[in-house]
């Protein structure tokens, strides 16, 4: 019998020897946690070797690195062509205006240029750059940007039809605190953000119709008249404690977050909401139906058993727990956080529905608080410290340590095997990684030096 014999072309043979490698991208791909990317390099030599041809790193990872002027650094001579890559590979999105005077001197020919680039999507103005509506709205109004902010500085008035109709974000800067007309808004935004010291009262029809998220800054007190919040309006932030009275004939019945919210207002809140974060003392009301996130600031009170609703999937406490939280959390939480110290905790108080829970702020925190169904924990040097890591659930294998001193550096431990771990420190301008015993864990993440490799 004679065997036909097939002509494989040569971009077939190719993609074919290619094939394991567009595997591995692909999977590299589902991975969130960093640390199970460079796990996953690690499965073998052949992996390791042939790391360059499908390892990258969570581009969400990069930004939290990456300062605005500056690129990070990684440390880890191993990882750090790939890491580099990632970071020349990311889109160039945003620019930066430094001031007035660097960039008058190149005429409008130049703004000509840099606004036709379509890969800018976001616009930074600088503390001390001048609005010029008569050049730079014309300019955005042609381009791509669909963000815009403004100054530390910037207090300008803001004339009707101003603003572009393609910008869909504003952030305006601390020292914004002017009244704003109608139609000084673009027709689509979608997101606006004060920082600082606004505090105008709203007039119907100010805020436009397309606005989803309105985020105040920490001066906000006006009251809300009738009308002036918009009918698809979803998230209303407030960054302080917000006093005035809340009403459901303000509130508009598409809101699904309200931040600051005093516990006297819970009756006032729609049906819609799904997020909400209470703040102050006093009788509480009931939740609603339906609620799937739920932050408590300075309540101190005990809280009453059924009184969080079953819906519940995210908690966080912001104010210290000096009450028993024993059977108070339902079992549908699954991510639970503690801001502050809670000294209460005992075993059995965490449902075993959690997966992620953050005690980074418990200074005396215990191993046998942990329900066996956490897989990402979030701890403090001290809980290194007074606890054997070989007592955590089998089930943790991510674990984030937070400096008490220096929140802004965290250690993440990927466990190997029973003793040994990948250590990544992460801070605001590098990244490091490293091979660690489960004995030199408390002396590295005090001293902030990780093993290089």
């Amino acid at each position: 019998m004679e065997m036909e014999m097939y002509n494989v072309g040569s971009g077939a043979s190719e993609l074919f020897l290619k094939l394991p490698h567009i595997l591995l991208t692909k999977i590299v791909r589902q991975l969130e946690n960093n640390l199970d990317r460079i796990c996953l390099s690690l499965v073998c030599r052949k992996f390791y070797d042939e790391r360059d041809s499908y390892l990258s790193f969570n581009s969400d990872f990069i930004a939290k690195c990456t300062p605005f002027a500056n690129q990070p650094v990684m440390f880890s001579r191993s990882y750090q062509k790939q890491f580099n890559d990632q970071i020349n590979s990311e889109p160039k999105n945003s620019l930066l205006f430094i001031s007035s005077s660097e960039i008058q001197p190149f005429g409008s020919g130049a703004f000509n240029q840099i606004f036709n680039d379509n890969s800018i999507e976001k616009i930074y103005f600088a503390d001390n750059f001048k609005w010029d509506l008569n050049l730079y709205t014309k300019l955005i109004g042609n381009s791509n940007v669909k963000t815009i902010q403004l100054g530390w500085n910037f207090n300008d008035s803001i004339p009707p039809s101003s603003i572009p109709s393609n910008i869909e974000t504003i952030i305006f800067g601390f020292n914004f605190n002017k009244e704003l007309e109608v139609g000084s808004l673009p027709p689509n935004l979608k997101k606006i953000i004060f920082e600082g010291y606004f505090n105008k009262v709203f007039q119907p029809g100010v805020l436009p119709n397309s606005l989803e998220e309105i985020r105040f800054g920490s001066h906000y007190q006006m009251e809300f008249i009738v009308g002036s919040l918009p009918a698809n309006l979803k998230v209303m932030e407030f960054t302080n404690d917000y006093d005035p009275p809340l009403s459901t004939v303000t509130l508009p019945p598409t809101l699904e977050r309200i931040t600051k919210l005093r516990a006297r207002d819970l009756p006032q809140l729609p049906s819609s909401i799904k997020s909400i974060s209470i703040n102050g003392s006093g009788t509480i009301g009931q939740l609603p139906n339906g609620l799937e996130e739920l932050t408590l600031c300075g309540m101190v009170f005990s809280l009453p058993k059924g009184w969080i609703p079953n819906t519940v999937t995210k908690l966080e406490f912001q104010q210290k727990v000096r009450y028993s939280l024993e059977g108070v959390i339902p079992n549908s939480v699954k991510h639970l956080s503690f801001e502050k110290n809670a000294r209460v905790l005992a075993p059995g108080t965490i449902p075993s529905s959690v997966t992620t829970l953050k005690i980074h702020n418990c200074k005396q925190a215990s191993a046998n608080i942990i329900p066996k169904s956490v897989e990402t924990l979030y701890v403090n040097e001290n809980f290194i410290d007074i606890n054997n890591l070989h007592s955590l659930p089998s089930s943790v294998r991510n674990i984030i340590v937070m400096r008490t001193n220096d929140p802004t550096r965290e250690f993440h431990l990927k466990p190997i095997d029973n003793d040994n771990f990948i250590l990544m420190r992460l801070q605001k301008f590098s990244v490091q990684c490293g091979f660690t015993h489960i004995d030199q864990l408390p002396n590295l993440i005090k001293s902030a030096r990780p093993p290089k490799f």
